[in-house]
C-alpha cells in the first residue's frame, strides 16, 4: 500500500519506508515517469518470507533505484516480519532523514 500511495500521490511523500511488500501491478508503468527520482525509501524483507516471495522485493528494489530513488534495502533471514537489523535499519533511516531520534531517549 505504501508503494501505490507513492506513486500515485508522489507530492505528498518525502520518505518512505516498505516493510515486506512489493510494487503493485502496474508499478513499473508509473516509475517510468520516475516520480520518486530522489526521494529516500527503506525496503525490507525477509529470504523466508512465504506470503511475499523475496524476489518481488529484490525486483521492487532493482526498479526503484532505475527509477533514481534512493533506496536502503535490508534483508533478513526471517519470515514474513522484520528482522531486528532491519528494525534498527529502518529507524537510523528515518533517523538520518529527520536528524533526530524516531523514538526519543525515554528518561
Amino acid at each position: 500500500m505504501t508503494y501505490a500511495v507513492a506513486l500515485l500521490h508522489p507530492e505528498r511523500v518525502h520518505a518512505l519506508a516498505a516493510l515486506s511488500g512489493f510494487l503493485p501491478q502496474g508499478g513499473e508503468l508509473l516509475l517510468e515517469r520516475r516520480p520518486l527520482a530522489g526521494r529516500p525509501i527503506f525496503v525490507s524483507h525477509g529470504s523466508l518470507d512465504d506470503l511475499v516471495p523475496v524476489e518481488l522485493a529484490r525486483r521492487s528494489v532493482s526498479l526503484l533505484k532505475e527509477s533514481g530513488a534512493s533506496v536502503t534495502y535490508c534483508e533478513a533471514e526471517t519470515g514474513h516480519k522484520v528482522g531486528p537489523d532491519c528494525l534498527k535499519g529502518v529507524e537510523s533511516f528515518f533517523s538520518s532523514i529527520y536528524n533526530q531520534p524516531v523514538i526519543p531517549d525515554q528518561k
